[in-house]
C-alpha cells in the first residue's frame, strides 16, 4: 500500500467505475497523518472538478506523474471557483 503521497500527485487509482487517473489535492501535513486523502478524477486526460472525493490511500496503485507548483495554483483557482459557486471550470 502506497502511504506517503504529495499534493500535486497523480496516480492510477481504483476508483467505483474501476482504475482511473486521481490528483492528490489534500495538503501534504494531511497526507503525511490520514490513511485517507482527497482527490480530484481526471476524465479523458481532463481534471473533473465536480468528482472532489476522500478516498482511502489504498485504493492508489501507482504514481504516474505530478502537477509543477503553477499547474497546482491553477488548480486551486479552479477548485474554490467551482466549490463557491462562482463559475463552471476550465479546462485544465
Amino acid at each position: 500500500m502506497i502511504k506517503t503521497v504529495k499534493r500535486g500527485e497523480v496516480y492510477l487509482a481504483n476508483m467505483d467505475t474501476g482504475v482511473q487517473g486521481v490528483l492528490i489535492v489534500q495538503n501534504n501535513r494531511g497526507n503525511l497523518f490520514s490513511p485517507t486523502t482527497i482527490v480530484l478524477e481526471i476524465k479523458d486526460t481532463q481534471i473533473d472538478y465536480f468528482s472532489l472525493r476522500t478516498i482511502d490511500k489504498s485504493r492508489l496503485i501507482k504514481r504516474v506523474g505530478q502537477l509543477i507548483t503553477y499547474q497546482m495554483e491553477q488548480v486551486s483557482q479552479e477548485m474554490a471557483s467551482v466549490i463557491l459557486g462562482v463559475r463552471e471550470p476550465a479546462l485544465v
